[in-house]
């Protein structure tokens, strides 16, 4: 889950040995994608809007780093 973290925390998180060495906590759409392809419309579409939310998430959070960037300029 991404609630409450920024992108740093987010990264970290992410490519962290824990997450690594514990797939039940890994990411779903990272383990699930083959299998999404085959699944019915309605599947497809929620995995989609998932996928659609954490790239938003990371846009979100990186214009919010580069506009930090910008003011202690």
């Amino acid at each position: 889950r991404i609630e409450g973290l920024n992108l740093t925390q987010f990264i970290q998180l992410y490519v962290s040995r824990t997450h690594r060495d514990n797939r039940d906590l890994g990411c779903t759409l990272t383990a699930l994608s083959c299998d999404a392809a085959r699944q019915p419309d309605e599947v497809k579409v929620e995995f989609e809007e998932g996928i659609e939310q954490l790239i938003q998430f990371i846009m979100n959070e990186r214009a919010k780093q580069v506009s930090l960037e910008t003011e202690e300029l």
